[in-house]
């Protein structure tokens, strides 16, 4: 519904069927489908090891910690840093920080960096 209305407000044409697809669909050769996600990049290996192709954008830390503080200013997005989490998955052996490292930094700090 939200997409829909963007789209709408875009200079883009408007599609015949700017409805949700059916992801159960046997037929999809011809279909591309896009998932954007702030927290994802934990599902990445998932992404992989299935038959689908993806693309990962990087986006700057600025742009992400203004993304969160607007998000959470509107009450779209909690202020959650997820740290826990992120330490609990096997590539945070590789961290150079420890968890309570990264707990006491600012908020700002640590959406920069996770």
């Amino acid at each position: 519904m939200f997409a829909a209305k963007a789209w709408e407000k875009s200079p883009l044409p408007t599609p015949h069927d700017p409805t949700v697809p059916d992801m159960s669909e046997t037929n999809r050769s011809s279909c591309y489908y896009v998932i954007k996600s702030v927290n994802s990049l934990c599902r990445t290996a998932l992404f992989a090891a299935s038959v689908c192709r993806f693309i990962h954008l990087m986006r700057h830390p600025c742009g992400v910690v203004a993304l969160y503080i607007r998000g959470a200013g509107i009450k779209l997005m909690p202020m959650d840093t997820c740290l826990e989490i992120l330490f609990q998955l096997p590539e945070a052996t590789g961290c150079p920080y420890t968890l309570e490292d990264m707990a006491a930094r600012t908020l700002e700090e640590q959406l920069a960096d996770s």
